[in-house]
């Protein structure tokens, strides 16, 4: 459709593929210096991100932002209660909206 309108769609997707390499690339730089460089580094992050949609439902992006901090607050305090439970209580939060298909505090759709 874009290209319809007389959009570059195949420069468009160059220019955000480049955009997006040179943000990782940049994020990469950034979280080196503070641990060792691993494969499984972004596991924890990749985890977290996947429970906020889960719990907030793919297209409610404002209340996306509340569970961001809910999920964030709930894995530091299982770090400072019990460490070895921190990843367990993300997993278990997730779990807790499985049976709901518009997340956690969603309204049912016919």
């Amino acid at each position: 459709m874009a290209e319809g309108l007389g959009v570059n769609a195949s420069k468009i997707f160059a220019l955000v593929f480049t955009v997006g390499c040179m943000l990782a690339r940049s994020g990469g730089a950034l979280v080196v210096p503070s641990g060792a460089a691993s494969l499984d580094m972004a596991v924890d992050l990749v985890v977290e991100s996947f429970a906020v949609v889960v719990i907030g439902g793919p297209r409610q992006h404002a209340r996306r932002a509340g569970w961001r901090v809910t999920v964030g607050l709930m894995r530091a305090a299982a770090i400072s209660l019990m460490p070895e439970l921190e990843m367990l209580s993300v997993y278990w939060l997730s779990s807790s909206c499985l049976f709901q298909a518009a997340g956690l505090f969603g309204k049912a759709t016919a």
